[in-house]
């Protein structure tokens, strides 16, 4: 039987708008299981900032254990063809900001399964000086320093936690290690808590 594809993006994004002047866009990518309207809500703090963040929402939906729709970035099911869905989803959803506001810098924030995500994304941009916010999770093993010659990441903010049941702190210590092997900046911010988006990370992203 011969399969076609074809491909249909139902964008979803919310927008946190700042009270000031737009001088940063932060593209929020959420975890597995959760939905970009809740996961928003960790930046609110941001609005007092001059801080524009947008959380685009996965595009495969589903039902969490507690019969709550939740989203997911990809599953290992047709895995390249929803890589391929969410990069360039993800891409028409930038195009689309830059269009609509202006902005000096551009940072990139993924938690957990977004930090996957938010690394393959990274990587095929051609936006110079991007700041790419890591929050427990992994980075996708097949990534390497050629990949980040085009748009040369500014520097990667790497947060990990004490408590993390997910993570372990040796995976975590790993995944930094492998990120120097991408010839990119990475400083580490270790934290007391669980799998979350620490208070560290919004507190740096207030003061940055």
């Amino acid at each position: 039987m011969n399969q076609k594809r074809t491909t249909l993006f139902r964008e979803a994004h919310h927008i946190l708008q700042p009270k000031g002047q737009i001088n940063r866009l932060l593209i929020a990518i959420h975890g597995y299981a959760e939905l970009a309207s809740d996961f928003i809500k960790n930046f609110d703090a941001l609005q007092s900032t001059n801080t524009l963040v947008v959380a685009p929402e996965a595009l495969s939906k589903f039902y969490n254990k507690f019969r709550k729709p939740a989203a997911s970035w990809m599953t290992s099911h047709e895995r390249e063809d929803e890589i391929k869905d969410y990069i360039n989803y993800l891409n028409l959803l930038l195009k689309e900001l830059k269009s609509n506001y202006s902005f000096n810098d551009l940072a990139i924030l993924g938690f957990s399964q977004g930090v996957s995500t938010a690394f393959r994304w990274a990587a095929q941009l051609n936006d110079k000086d991007i700041e790419l916010f890591a929050c427990s999770g992994s980075v996708p093993p097949e990534l390497t320093a050629e990949d980040f010659k085009i748009n040369q990441l500014k520097k990667v903010h790497y947060f990990y936690g004490d408590e993390d049941k997910l993570l372990a702190i040796d995976k975590a210590k790993a995944q930094i290690e492998f990120i120097k092997t991408l010839d990119l900046e990475v400083e580490a911010h270790p934290f007391k808590g669980r799998h979350e988006v620490s208070k560290n990370c919004i507190d740096l992203l207030r003061k940055s």
